[in-house]
């Protein structure tokens, strides 16, 4: 099966000042989920689109960004919408902010979102925990459900 064949990934992202650690996360992305057909990654339906399942180059520069902004994200709340496998999201979780909301519409990528989380909450993995990383939440069901959690 094409979603079954998984990358784990490790990132090591810089810190903004000297005195913050370097922001170590894992995620995994379903690798070998469309080949060289566009048509099987691009879906024609949300459930059918596995895009959310790439790590994409803008994510690690996002999540780089993110990092480098650690004081100004420290006891905020964030939202990351359409996170794809949440790499910006996981980042600001580790980063500090007070809590952090990831979410995208397509079940398959939900579940890919929630793994990810789970990968940097464990203490076994060799992930270098932040500030807030247990507090980042994975919320299914697009801008709808996104914008309910933001709001609470």
């Amino acid at each position: 099966d094409a979603l079954t064949s998984e990358l784990t990934h490790s990132f090591l992202l810089p810190a903004c000042g000297s005195g913050d650690p370097m922001v170590r996360l894992r995620c995994r992305e379903l690798s070998s989920i469309g080949g060289d057909d566009p048509s099987a990654v691009i879906g024609a339906t949300p459930n059918d689109d596995r895009t959310g399942l790439q790590i994409w180059s803008a994510s690690l520069l996002l999540a780089r960004w993110v990092c480098e902004l650690r004081p100004r994200l420290r006891g905020r709340r964030v939202l990351e919408l359409g996170a794809g496998c949440g790499l910006p999201g996981l980042a600001a979780a580790a980063a500090g902010a007070a809590t952090t909301t990831i979410t995208d519409l397509a079940d398959h990528t939900m579940r890919n979102i929630e793994h990810n989380i789970d990968l940097n909450r464990s203490g076994g993995t060799g992930a270098t925990r932040g500030e807030g990383a247990a507090d980042a939440t994975a919320v299914a069901g697009g801008a709808a459900a996104a914008a309910a959690a933001a709001a609470a």
